[in-house]
C-alpha cells in the first residue's frame, strides 16, 4: 500500500529551494517521490534516504540546526502553533526535505513508520575492494557474512570462515 503524506514543502533538499503548499509525497519502489500537481518536485532513491521522521512543533523549535533555520526561517518557529500541526523531515544524504502537515503528529508517525522502516531496510553501498596492492589472504569479510572472506589478490570469492569453520557465501 502506498503511502501519502500531504502539506508544504519547506525546502531543504538541494537543488529543490522553492518552497509551496499542496505537496504530495509517496513512497515508490525505488525510493520516496515529492509532487505538486502533476509535476514531480523530486525523486529520492531509498538508497539516499537516512532517516524519516514526524515532529510536533515544540521539537522542531528545540531541534533547530542552522539547515533547518535556513529552511525554515526563524519566523516559522515564532508563529502561532495549531493543534494539528507536525513536520515529516526526511533526512538523506544530500539534506532535508521538510513538510509541514495539517495533521496530529502521532497520527502521522503511525503513518510514515513504515516508510522510516524502509529507510533504514534499504542495503548499504556494496563493499569496497581493496586495493589490488593486498596479497590473496584471508581479510576480514567486508559483507559482514562471517569472520573473514577469501581475497584472491584482486577480489572477493565465496569462500568464508567463522570461529575457524570454512564454508562458501556468495558475494
Amino acid at each position: 500500500m502506498k503511502t501519502v503524506i500531504t502539506g508544504t514543502y519547506l525546502g531543504g533538499y538541494p537543488g529543490h529551494e522553492r518552497k509551496g503548499s499542496n505537496a504530495v509525497l509517496t513512497d515508490t519502489k525505488s525510493g520516496l517521490k515529492c509532487k505538486r500537481g502533476l509535476s514531480t518536485i523530486m525523486e529520492v532513491p531509498w538508497s539516499e534516504v537516512r532517516s524519516i521522521e514526524v515532529d510536533g512543533p515544540d521539537q522542531v523549535a528545540k531541534r533547530v540546526t542552522a539547515t533547518r533555520l535556513l529552511t525554515i526561517g526563524v519566523f516559522a518557529f515564532a508563529a502561532k502553533k495549531k493543534a494539528k500541526q507536525a513536520f515529516v523531515i526526511v533526512t538523506t544524504s544530500a539534506g532535508e526535505l521538510i513538510l509541514e502537515c495539517e495533521d496530529e503528529p502521532m497520527k502521522l508517525r503511525a503513518k510514515v513508520a513504515p516508510l522510516a522502516r524502509q529507510a533504514t531496510l534499504e542495503p548499504t553501498a556494496p563493499p569496497s575492494l581493496p586495493p589490488p596492492a593486498i596479497p590473496a589472504g584471508w581479510l576480514a569479510d567486508p559483507t559482514g557474512h562471517a569472520e573473514l572472506r577469501y581475497w584472491d589478490g584482486s577480489s572477493w570469492t565465496d569462500h568464508i570462515s567463522t570461529a575457524g569453520q570454512a564454508s562458501t557465501d556468495p558475494v
